[in-house]
Formats: structure tokens, sequence, C-alpha cells
């Protein structure tokens, strides 16, 4: 099985992934492992108004199909319009949604200081073959920083098959009656052309002053809805009218160098009523992720763990204990050289957090 690449030398993939926020844990029934043997890649699609050279949306599904058989993970990996061996044999069907391209500058990644790397963005959708349900989505990102005289930007199709081949690795672990795996639509049913939004930038230089820009729109009745990195030290906060001063939002933008404090900060605000917002994990000056506090507080509070490591196969195994613990995956990353997991359990407010 070929190795995933953690340190910098040629290529960096970058994912960033999330299981969006379950409430409890069951783990009698088995995983997803434990049902799906088999998975079929489908052809992807492309959003409105996302420039994407057609050779790189063609060449996606093989790369795929390419990487997860190498992962081993499962008996049959099918490319589309193929049947399993065994008829009546569960199938999970992996297809997605490119949202958003970005071409970097090949000069820029020669210079080797993390600049100017492509990136494609991308909502994953695996869906049961035979129903036709929907088990989950995840939102991925695609990195290409490095490579042989900065790396053909063509290269991002290949770290965004590697990338998805990851998730899909961590995700069987999941289990099937998991609650709320599927991706929130926006909080705002209004049509998009009406949407009252606003887009804030924040630069990773600055981010206590980010969480002020922050709150000052969740005061004006906004709240956070997508999260995009933009180049190696900044993101855009997607934002949209969709509360009444004073019953607002309210954010907490954590960050810290090391993962014992990213723990120690979110069971802090976690203590306070706030919770992970899905897809905000980012490397901005270290670790870098946003928690949100509804309007009204609700009974439940929860516990997190982020939990690091060097190896693909021990982010599996942290994950598998977290499990056994009663902690619930929610989002997977692999930033600054490591793979991330973080895990919720939920808890009543009256039970203590444990930081």
């Amino acid at each position: 099985m070929r190795k995933p690449i953690l340190a910098v030398p040629l290529f960096c993939i970058t994912l960033f992934s999330t299981f969006t926020l379950s409430q409890t844990a069951n783990t009698s029934e088995g995983s997803l492992k434990d049902k799906y043997h088999v998975i079929q890649v489908e052809n992807f699609d492309i959003q409105p108004g996302v420039e994407l050279p057609p050779d790189y949306l063609a060449n996606l599904p093989q790369e795929v199909v390419h990487e997860l058989k190498e992962s081993k993970k499962f008996s049959e990996v099918l490319a589309s319009g193929e049947n399993p061996s065994a008829e009546n044999t569960p199938v999970l069907r992996l297809t997605g949604t490119i949202t958003g391209f970005d071409q970097g500058s090949r000069g820029k990644r020669y210079l080797g200081v993390g600049i100017g790397a492509a990136r494609i963005f991308v909502t994953l959708h695996y869906i049961d073959r035979t129903s036709g349900q929907l088990v989950f989505e995840d939102k991925v990102i695609g990195t290409l920083s490095g490579g042989v005289f900065g790396g053909d930007s063509k290269g991002v199709v290949r770290e965004l098959a590697r990338t998805v081949a990851v998730t899909t690795k961590l995700a069987l672990l999941r289990n099937p009656s998991d609650p709320n795996s599927i991706v929130a639509p926006s909080p705002s049913s209004e049509a998009e052309g009406t949407m009252d939004r606003q887009v804030l930038a924040i630069k990773a230089s600055d981010l206590t002053g980010a969480q002020q820009k922050l709150n000052e729109l969740a005061a004006a009745g906004y709240r956070l809805t997508d999260f995009k990195i933009t180049g190696s030290r900044g993101a855009d906060l997607t934002m949209e009218k969709s509360a009444v001063p004073p019953q607002t939002y309210q954010y907490l933008l954590v960050h810290a160098l090391s993962s014992g404090n990213v723990q120690k900060n979110m069971n802090k605000g976690a203590a306070d009523g706030y919770r992970l917002s899905p897809h905000t994990l980012a490397a901005l000056s270290g670790f870098a992720l946003i928690m949100e506090k509804p309007p009204t507080l609700a009974e439940t509070r929860y516990e997190y763990r982020f939990l690091k490591s060097l190896r693909e196969s021990n982010a599996e195994k942290n994950l598998t204990q977290a499990q056994t613990e009663g902690f619930l995956p929610v989002e997977t990353a692999q930033i600054l050289g490591v793979f991330v997991v973080i895990a919720e359990k939920a808890s009543t407010s009256k039970e203590s957090v444990v930081h």
C-alpha cells in the first residue's frame, strides 16, 4: 500500500474534512467497514461557475479508483457501470461535486515556501447503491503545494484522489446509524439570489482581530455558513443573515500550536456552550478552528478530543479508541505534517467537561 506523504519535499496532501456533528455513539452495531466491502466510484460533476479544465474532471474518477485499490480497504473497487462479482452485495457509491478550483502559481510553488498551492474543493457524496440513500457527505480539499520545478497543476488531481482515499478509510470507521451524518444545508431557506451575505477575509497574522470582526457580524444577525481556505495564511468566511438581534450567534476562534492546548481551549469553550463549526479546521498560525454558540443555549454540552498522529494507521487507532469512550468523529485532517482527528461526545450541561 502506498504510504501517504507527511513531509513536504515534493507533494503536500492536505485533507480538510468533516463528518458532520453527531450526538451519541453506538458501538454494538459495527462500523461501515463491516457493511460495505465494495465501493463504486462514479463521475464527479462541477458546480456552475467553477472553471476547471475538462481533462482534470475526466481523470478524477480513475485516479480515485486507483488510490482506493491501493488502500486495500475494499474487496472490490468498481468504476462507473461495473457490477460486483457477488450479487446482492452492499455497494457504497462515491461521487462528488467540484465546488471550487484555484490553479495557484507554479513559479511560487517552485520557491518551496508554502505559497502558490493549487487547490480543488469537493463535496463528496457516499450513497447506498441499492436503496439510493445518502449515507453521508463530506467536504475535502486536494492541495498541490510542490513538486519538480513547482509541480504541474494537473498533479492536484492525484493529490485530491489520495485525499479522497484517506477520507474514505476514516469514514469506514463510522457506525451506519450515527445521527446527523449529512452535511447540514444553510440555515436560511431564502432563495440564493435574495440572500443577505457578507464575506469576511481573515489572516493568520491577526486571528484575534478576526474573531472580533466575526462576532461584530454575528451581533448584527449573521451566521457562519461557509469556510474556505485562501492561500497558505488566510481564509474567507461566508456569513448569512439568519438571526434577529439580540437573539444572535457568538463565535470563538480557537488557535494554538500544540494539540493539547487546542483540546483544552475547545473544552473550555464547550463548557460555555460553544460547539465546533463544521469544516473550519485549518493551519493558520498553528491549528485553528471556529466554535459557535447558538442564541438559545441547549441543555446539551459537548466534550472534545483533539488527536494528532504522524501515521495514518495511528489516526485510525486514535479514532477507534475515542469511539470506545463514547466519542464520535466530527472532523479529520492532514495538516502541518500530521493527521488530526477531532471527536465529540454529548453530555448534559450538568455533567462536567473533562479538559
